[in-house]
Formats: C-alpha cells, sequence, structure tokens
C-alpha cells in the first residue's frame, strides 16, 4: 500500500522498470532497511537515483507486517 504522496513523489525521480526494481528488492528484501528506532518497526532504505548514486538518492521509508499465527 502507498501513500498518495509517495505515489507522486516516486513517479517524478523513478521510471517504470526502476519503480519496479525498488518492489522487486522490498518483496525479496524486506528486512534490509535499518529500523527507525523508537517508531515500531517503520523502516527506512536508501535508493539511488540515476547519475545521483545512493547517497544523493532518494529515501524510501516504509513498514514490513509479519502475519503471526496464533
Amino acid at each position: 500500500m502507498e501513500t498518495s504522496v509517495f505515489t507522486r513523489s516516486i513517479e517524478s525521480l523513478l521510471d517504470e522498470d526502476e519503480y519496479r526494481a525498488l518492489q522487486t528488492h522490498l518483496v525479496e528484501n524486506p528486512e534490509s532497511g535499518s529500523i527507525i528506532p523508537g517508531s515500531g518497526g517503520i523502516r527506512k532504505i536508501r535508493w539511488g537515483l540515476k547519475g545521483r548514486g545512493k547517497r544523493g538518492g532518494a529515501r524510501v521509508v516504509y513498514f514490513w507486517a509479519v502475519r503471526r499465527d496464533r
């Protein structure tokens, strides 16, 4: 699920192939981002942009919910 702010922002930063690569990375590596202390499990990851690399890239904040069966 995406927020409307995220959707508007990502469209101006990544083309469809780059966006698909980000989505695939998060699906295959949901724990790759660092947990933001005190957030209850919200994670952040840096994603490189064309010509800017990771340090000048986008910061993506996400939450990965794990289903726990009783």
